[in-house]
Parts: structure tokens; C-alpha cells; sequence
């Protein structure tokens, strides 16, 4: 006999309604021009609700075992994923915007990438990783901001003011507008 975990089949609903707002915000930010529904207030909110509800703990898990504030991770993956909402989120898993600048180079242009997904951004072909999961785009976030150049960092403790303010002086960003939208979430 199999026991029904109701925890397991709530948390399922959940995921199941996350990717419909999910794929809906994603169609709506591909058809801007011609006019797409946009998810209404109440359907924004309950996307980064249930996006954080969801992947909270995989946060909390890696601020335990890095030192990364929780509330950066998320606070990154919501506004560069879109709260899991992005082309890169929802076909890479992509929910930090990575890039990849090693396998994938020019000479494979016209291949199947398997490691990379081409999205123009700064550039035409721009190539970013695919993840096979959101935690692997967690893990490599993390291994990201453990990199030397990123220690002041680690110098703010919980301040999560000032974790953006040295994650953007050390080149994680160059829109001028980053750290006022990460601390507006």
C-alpha cells in the first residue's frame, strides 16, 4: 500500500500553477507588440509568492552553505528569471542570466547546443548554460559569487544593501539601475 503525502501533492499544485504563471508572463513578454494579456496584479503577486515559497529553501540551503544571503539569491533570481518566468528560466533553467563562455564558442554555431542556448542580449549570439535543474542554477550562482573577486561581499554579513552594492562594484551588473531594483524587491 502507498502512502499519500498531502505535503507532496500541495507542493505539486503549486509547481503546476508557478509554470502556468510562469508561461503565461513568458507569452506575454514575447508578444508585447502585439498586444498580449499581461498577468493581472493579483497573478504577479501569487507568481513571486509561489516562486519563493518553492525555491526559498534552496536559498536558505545555499546561504547555510555559503554564506550568500538568501534574500540576494532569490532577490536576483526574481528579477533577472522573472520569478522563473524568462525564456532562460523556463527552457534552461537559467534564472541568473549565466552565461557561457566556454564550450560554446562560434565554431559550433550552427549545432545542437546541448551545454548552452544562443538568446541575443549584449550580443546577437549571445550563449547562456542550461541547467538540468533550478538547483544547479542555484549551485552555480553560488559558485559565481564565491569567486575572489566577489570578497568584499562576504564583508556585509546580513546587510543586503550593501551585498549589492560590492556584487555590482565587483561587475556582476552594468545596468546603473541594478542595485535600486534588487533592494525594490
Amino acid at each position: 500500500k502507498s502512502v499519500v503525502d498531502p505535503k507532496k501533492i500541495e507542493l505539486e499544485k503549486k509547481s503546476a500553477r508557478l509554470l502556468e504563471l510562469q508561461k503565461k508572463q513568458n507569452v506575454y513578454d514575447n508578444q508585447k507588440e502585439q498586444k498580449g494579456e499581461s498577468l493581472t496584479t493579483e497573478e504577479t503577486e501569487e507568481l513571486r509568492r509561489l516562486f519563493i515559497e518553492i525555491n526559498a529553501p534552496l536559498a536558505q540551503q545555499s546561504q547555510k552553505e555559503t554564506g550568500i544571503l538568501a534574500s540576494i539569491i532569490m532577490a536576483q533570481a526574481i528579477l533577472e528569471g522573472k520569478a522563473g518566468s524568462s525564456k532562460l528560466a523556463l527552457e534552461a533553467n537559467n534564472y541568473f542570466g549565466v552565461k557561457h563562455y566556454k564550450h560554446c564558442k562560434k565554431k559550433f554555431m550552427n549545432s545542437n547546443f546541448e551545454c548552452c542556448m544562443l538568446q541575443a542580449n549584449d550580443h546577437p549570439s549571445d550563449r547562456f548554460k542550461k541547467y538540468n535543474s533550478v538547483l544547479e542554477s542555484f549551485e552555480d550562482h553560488a559558485r559565481t559569487l564565491q569567486n575572489k573577486r566577489y570578497k568584499k561581499c562576504f564583508e556585509c554579513g546580513d546587510d543586503y544593501e550593501c551585498w549589492i552594492r560590492e556584487i555590482v562594484k565587483a561587475g556582476y551588473a552594468t545596468d546603473p539601475e541594478y542595485p535600486k531594483k534588487i533592494i525594490g524587491l
